[in-house]
């Protein structure tokens, strides 16, 4: 029951899953036939079971099953560099964790959403209150960060409203989100879902773009 999608890097696939066991496996990619018994290393303990592992960098970074507990090893040699870090306002997690800017994200069930520093010793320098929950992954596209939310929206159409900044990601306020009531694309429509979909602007440097937010996911 492997839940975890692979990922791949440094001419090897990662795999990994932790229903009733663990496993994360670096298997070359120039391997042929049977690999079982061959693999270039392997991690038999506190592997995710539905969030991928994120690959940023030279780390790779797993949950443990379902909770808020963040591992992380070398992906070329894997070598452990630190294990379980407990993200204590999160509580479960089917959301992968994604990088950008520096900084790794994770989001819960409950609409927490945790921001940690890309590093052998990482340190939780946000965590931000969205007023929805995630199951699906968050998704980067150049300088933006998508949030695909849980809750039901039973309209076909739905207005974007404004709901904050994410400002100065990597600088200063280390990924805070603000919520800042009021209009920004008055006006205009879009197709949706049936779910929820933030769509949150990251700044660089000095330029601060406002986020926008819409009861469905974009099409």
């Amino acid at each position: 029951n492997v839940m975890p999608t692979p990922v791949s890097g440094f001419g090897m696939a990662y795999c990994t899953s932790g229903f009733r066991g663990a496993a994360l496996t670096a298997i070359d990619l120039k391997s042929k036939g049977d690999v079982t018994g061959s693999p270039a290393w392997n991690i038999a303990e506190n592997t995710p079971y539905v969030p991928s592992p994120l690959l940023y960098g030279e780390r790779l970074y797993y949950l443990e099953g379902m909770n808020p507990k963040l591992s992380c090893v070398n992906a070329k040699s894997g070598e452990l560099l630190f294990s379980k870090i407990s993200l204590e306002d999160l509580g479960r997690v089917y959301a992968s964790p994604v990088g950008a800017g520096g900084y790794v994200y994770v989001a819960d069930r409950d609409g927490m959403v945790a921001v940690l520093t890309d590093s052998d010793s990482p340190k939780v320098v946000a965590t931000n209150k969205l007023d929805d929950g995630f199951d699906a992954s968050p998704v980067v596209v150049g300088d933006t960060l998508y949030l695909k939310g849980n809750t039901v929206c039973p309209m076909g159409l739905s207005w974007l409203r404004h709901v904050g900044v994410v400002r100065r990601v990597g600088q200063g306020s280390h990924g805070r989100l603000s919520h800042s009531p009021g209009a920004l694309w008055s006006g205009r429509c879009m197709a949706v879902f049936k779910h929820h979909a933030y769509k949150i602007f990251v700044t660089v440097g000095d330029e601060q773009l406002s986020g926008l937010y819409a009861k469905g996911a974009v099409l």
